[in-house]
């Protein structure tokens, strides 16, 4: 971990310096690693060669892709400030794909209906809608996986449940439809996608194993002032509420 580390910030320090900053600083300033808005989501391939991370800077976020043999980095993605985008979620789908999440933020005016309802994010007079896409490591063969306009609504969460990893070629993604949550299994080549498990319009999200088999499932409680968790076993085709939590603190268990 502290070699992964050191060859980061070694090769992010060679990417956004300029060479005359670069012969005179060792190392990136500690600043730039601290907080979540300046360093965040670095995550490891597979085969553990490369490592993707999101750069924060004032003109936005950029994903980072750093080979770890030749410490050289290469600009991925970007999501610019100013037009209220954010990049989040980067996996690695396999050893040459990375999928990621982009999240626009929108004003919130005034009340909306006829929305779906999957996990509905609030913050400071935002909402945000997601898209999620897969590309190579260089960059190239930018596919969109999820495209949240079909339904027609401005404030919709989606998000990857598992980068599957004992399949090269697919994820798993949680999106919303009228009807409610739906677990798909995406191609992150094609974007063919398949319906695995749905939920309602009160699911947050769901717990796989290994194999992309929904194993828990949690939904919104009570209005959304609290949450359920619920399972389910091998063979089982119903779900079997476990735990119900309610305001910031307190839990009531169920078995």
């Amino acid at each position: 971990m502290q070699r992964i580390l050191f060859v980061l910030l070694a090769a992010v320090s060679a990417f956004v310096l300029p060479a005359s900053a670069q012969q005179q600083a060792q190392r990136a300033p500690l600043d730039w690693f601290l907080g979540y808005d300046q360093f965040r989501g670095a995550t490891l391939s597979p085969d553990g060669r490369h490592l993707a991370v999101i750069r924060r800077d004032e003109a936005g976020d950029t994903l980072l892709v750093v080979d770890l043999e030749t410490r050289r980095p290469a600009a991925v993605q970007r999501a610019r400030a100013d037009q209220s985008l954010e990049l989040g979620q980067v996996t690695f789908a396999n050893n040459n794909r990375i999928a990621f999440r982009l999240l626009q933020h929108n004003r919130v005016i005034a009340d909306t209906f006829g929305s779906a309802r999957r996990t509905r994010t609030v913050d400071d007079g935002f909402e945000t809608n997601s898209r999620i896409y897969a590309v190579n490591l260089d960059g190239t063969n930018l596919t969109q996986l999820y495209d949240p306009s079909a339904l027609g609504v401005t404030y919709i969460d989606a998000g990857v449940v598992s980068d599957l990893p004992r399949d090269e070629d697919h994820i798993l993604l949680i999106v919303p439809t009228f009807g409610g949550a739906e677990l798909r299994k995406v191609n992150i080549n094609t974007a063919q996608a398949e319906r695995v498990e749905s939920g309602t319009l009160f699911t947050y999200t769901f717990v796989v194993d290994v194999n992309g088999t929904p194993v828990l499932r949690q939904d919104g409680v009570e209005n959304g002032r609290g949450f359920s968790w619920s399972r389910r076993g091998p063979g089982q085709r119903g779900w079997t509420e476990i735990a119900r939590y309610r305001g910031a603190a307190a839990a009531n268990l169920r078995t």
